[in-house]
C-alpha cells in the first residue's frame, strides 16, 4: 500500500531531462516509484496536464530569525518551496555568546520576528530549537562570518589578531561539526566590511576541510562589482572550497551591463577547475537595510556607535557629505534621483509606520528635507530598525543570470509579520516559470526546474533531495504550466500565487489543491547528520 499516488502528470524530473509522462508513488516519506504505477493507496492524486516536479531549493533565504517563531514558511509553501538554505549574507542566528548578543540582536533587528527568543548559544543548539518547535519547510544553514566576527571581535573596524583569527576558526569548526553547510560572509555589511581576503581565506580553509561552501554577498555589486566577483573567486582558489556568488547582479545605474563581465569571470574560473556558481531572482529591486546608505566607519560599534555619531552634529555632517559624494552606488542613485527608486518596506515605530510604502523622495518632501537628510533622521529615529526596497537592477543583467547555466534561483527574502515584505517573498519561483519560461522562452522549462532544484542540492551535497527519483526524499510540487503566475506586487506583496496545486514536504501533503494546510513537516538538515 502506498501512501500517495499522482496519477497522469508530466514529471519533470529536475536533472534537466526531457519531461515525460508518469505517475508518481510516495511512501514513507520517500519516492518509491516513477513511471507507470497501479499500487493500491491511501490518496490518490490526478495530475492530468500538470507538471510534477522537485520541490523548489531557495538556496538564499533570510528566514533564520523568523522560523524560531513563526515556523510556517507560508508564503514560500505556497510558491512551491520545500527547502530554505538560511544564514546567508553573512548573517546567521548562530554561534552566539551572552556577552555580545544585545549588541549583535540591535544590528539584525530588521531581519528578526516579533517574538523571537534567543534561548541558545551554539550552532547546534538553535538547530536542535527548530527542530523541536516543527517548521513546514526543510532547513539547511550556513554559519555568518558577520555573526563569528561580532562574537570575537565585536564590530570594530580592523583587522584581527592571530589570536582573534584563530578563536573565529575554531568557531567556524564547531559550527560545521553542529551541522553547517558552510561560511556565507556579507561584505558590504558591518562588520565584515571590516575583514581582509585573507582573514576570510583562513576561514574557508576551516570550511574546505569539511566539505562545506562559501557562499558570498561580495564586497560590492556595482561600480565594484568585477573586483569584488575576482576577490571571491581567489577565496575559493586559495582555500580549495567551492563558491557560490549571492543574488549576482550589477546595483546603480552607472553599471548596468556589468553583469556579461561577472558571468565571464565565472566561467573562466570553472574553466580552470575551480567551482563557483551563483544565484539569482527574476526582479530588478532589492531589499536592504537603510544602513547600506551609509560610510562603513560609520557601523563601527554597531548600533550604539551610529546613534552616537548621529547625535553628533559634526560627524553628522560628515556622514551626509560622504553620501552626497556618491561615495558607493546606493548612495550615488539616491543623490541623483532624489529618492524615487528607493521604498521604505519596515519601520520600527509607530510613529513612522506611514512610511511604509513610500519612496524616499515622497518622505523627504512631507520631512521637509532632501533625501540624505531624511535617511539620517528616519535611522536615527528607528535605531536603524529600517528596512528599503531599492530599484537598482536593469532587467537585461536580470536576463543574463537568471538564464545562465551555472545560476541557480533564490529569493533573498524574509518575510516578516510586520512592514512590507518584498514580493519575492510570495512569487520568484512561480514569476520564474510564467514571464521567463511560459511568456519570454529565455529558457526550457526542464532547465528552469534544474536551477531551483537539482543544482543547489547538488551544491550544498543533498544527496536525497532535489530530483524526483526513487529513493529521493518526497519533496515534491504539482503546478498547471499554464496558469502558473506570481500574484505579489511591490504594492500588494502578500498573495500567493496562481497555479500551485499541490506541495509536498517528505511524503505529506502541505498545499492542497490551493490550500495552505498549516503542517510543520519539514526537517531540519545537518551536513553531518550524526552531529543532530
Amino acid at each position: 500500500m502506498l501512501d500517495v499516488i499522482i496519477k497522469g502528470g508530466t514529471v519533470v524530473d529536475g536533472s534537466g531531462s526531457e519531461p515525460f509522462a508518469a505517475d508518481v508513488g510516495i511512501r514513507d516519506g520517500k519516492v518509491v516509484s516513477v513511471g507507470r504505477v497501479d499500487d493500491p493507496s491511501e490518496v490518490s492524486i490526478e495530475a492530468d496536464g500538470s507538471i510534477v516536479s522537485p520541490g523548489f531549493i531557495d538556496t538564499h533565504s533570510h528566514s533564520d530569525f523568523v522560523l524560531p517563531a513563526n515556523p510556517w514558511s507560508e508564503g514560500k509553501v505556497m510558491q512551491g518551496v520545500t527547502t530554505e538554505v538560511v544564514g546567508n549574507c553573512g548573517m546567521s542566528a548562530a554561534p552566539v555568546k551572552p556577552e555580545r548578543l544585545g549588541l549583535f540582536k540591535s544590528y539584525v533587528a530588521f531581519l528578526c520576528e516579533e517574538g523571537l527568543r534567543w534561548d541558545w548559544e551554539g550552532f547546534g543548539e538553535y538547530l536542535d530549537r527548530l527542530q523541536e518547535r516543527g517548521t513546514a519547510v526543510n532547513v539547511a544553514a550556513l554559519v555568518g562570518h558577520n555573526t563569528v566576527r561580532t562574537m570575537v571581535m565585536g564590530f570594530e573596524e580592523r583587522e584581527a589578531s592571530t589570536e582573534e583569527l584563530e578563536e573565529m576558526k575554531a568557531l567556524v569548526s564547531r559550527c560545521m561539526e553542529e551541522g553547517a553547510f558552510g561560511l556565507s560572509s556579507g561584505l558590504i555589511y558591518a562588520p565584515g566590511i571590516y575583514a581582509s581576503t585573507s582573514e576570510i581565506v583562513e576561514l574557508c580553509k576551516v570550511v574546505s576541510a569539511r566539505g562545506g561552501i562559501y557562499s558570498t554577498h561580495v564586497r560590492g555589486e556595482g561600480e565594484k562589482l568585477i573586483d569584488s566577483i575576482a576577490e571571491a573567486i581567489r577565496i575559493g582558489k586559495e582555500a580549495q572550497v567551492p563558491v557560490q556568488v549571492s543574488h549576482l547582479k550589477a546595483s546603480g545605474r552607472s553599471n548596468w551591463g556589468k553583469v556579461s563581465g561577472a558571468l565571464k569571470m565565472v566561467d573562466e574560473a570553472n574553466g580552470v577547475g575551480l567551482d563557483v556558481t551563483f544565484d539569482a531572482y527574476p526582479y530588478t529591486a532589492g531589499m536592504t537595510t537603510m544602513t547600506a546608505f551609509l560610510p562603513h566607519w560609520a557601523l563601527e560599534g554597531g548600533v550604539e556607535g551610529l546613534m552616537g555619531r548621529l547625535k553628533d552634529p559634526r560627524v553628522r555632517g560628515k556622514m551626509a557629505s560622504e553620501i552626497r559624494g556618491g561615495f558607493q552606488d546606493l548612495a550615488k542613485d539616491l543623490v541623483s534621483d532624489g529618492g524615487r527608486s528607493v521604498t521604505i518596506a519596515q519601520c520600527k515605530t509607530e510613529r513612522n509606520k506611514k512610511l511604509e510604502g513610500m519612496t524616499l523622495f515622497e518622505a523627504s518632501k512631507l520631512r521637509g528635507k532632501d533625501a540624505v537628510e531624511a535617511v539620517l533622521e528616519i535611522l536615527e529615529e528607528e535605531e536603524a530598525e529600517v528596512s528599503i526596497i531599492s530599484f537598482s537592477m536593469c532587467e537585461e543583467d536580470v536576463k543574463a543570470a537568471l538564464v545562465h547555466p551555472r545560476g541557480m534561483v533564490g529569493t533573498d527574502s524574509i518575510d516578516l509579520s510586520r512592514g512590507r515584505p518584498h514580493p519575492r517573498a510570495y512569487g520568484t519561483y512561480p514569476r520564474m516559470l510564467a514571464r521567463y519560461v511560459r511568456e519570454e522562452k529565455l529558457l526550457s522549462l526542464q532547465d528552469a526546474v534544474r536551477k531551483m532544484t537539482s543544482m543547489p542540492a547538488r551544491k550544498l551535497g543533498l544527496k536525497d533531495r532535489g530530483l524526483l527519483r526513487p529513493g529521493y526524499c518526497a519533496d515534491l510540487v504539482v503546478f498547471r504550466m499554464d496558469e502558473v503566475e506570481d500574484s505579489a506586487s511591490f504594492d500588494d506583496p502578500r498573495k500567493f500565487p496562481r497555479g500551485i496545486e499541490y506541495v509536498f514536504v517528505n511524503g505529506n501533503i502541505a498545499v492542497e489543491r490551493g490550500k495552505f494546510l498549516r503542517k510543520l513537516h519539514g526537517k531540519i538538515l545537518r551536513k553531518f547528520p550524526s552531529a543532530s
